[in-house]
């Protein structure tokens, strides 16, 4: 008489980022930083509604070295932040949650492919209060990040800003 069972794919960032299709190179720093605008595009959009897409803000900074060669992006946006919803989103590559705005949730993934390290920074609303969520990750074989979430000066505005080094 045979078993059945179930099982479940073994998820491997490592893996999966020495997968894609991507070398690490200056000129193709450019789309880990079209993924991080495109998330502060649909940040701004989910916090300010389609109407008022002219209150977002997103800036971009770049940071040079001695001979003026670009070692680092930051891309700041006053959009919804990192909540809860978004977080899971970000935790789960190969993300459904922005398929409908063609989102494809390997934005990160890029970002990993790319750069060194990557250092998240978001204020978002929880339940009436704001919280600050903070990490910083690359690529290891052990899928481990360690997050620091606490809360917020409640006066300061929700929005997110990713450090590509």
């Amino acid at each position: 008489m045979a078993n059945r069972e179930q099982f479940s794919l073994v998820e491997n960032l490592y893996g999966r980022i020495n997968n894609l299709a991507l070398q690490p190179s200056l000129e193709n720093s450019i789309f880990p930083i079209f993924e991080a605008v495109s998330n502060s595009l649909n940040a701004i959009e989910e916090k300010f509604g389609l109407d008022n897409l002219n209150k977002g803000l997103i800036e971009i900074e770049v940071y040079r070295d001695k001979d003026d060669k670009p070692f680092s992006f930051r891309i700041t946006d006053n959009g919804i932040g990192l909540n809860k919803a978004n977080f899971d989103s970000f935790k789960t590559y190969d993300s459904s949650y922005k398929m409908e705005k063609g989102g494809k949730g390997v934005g990160r993934l890029t970002w990993l492919k790319v750069f060194e390290s990557t250092s998240v920074e978001s204020v978002f609303d929880d339940n009436g209060k704001k919280l600050k969520r903070f990490f910083s990750f690359e690529v290891t074989d052990t899928n481990l990040f360690t997050m620091i979430v606490e809360e917020a000066d409640q006066s300061v505005e929700t929005g997110t800003s990713i450090t590509l080094n």
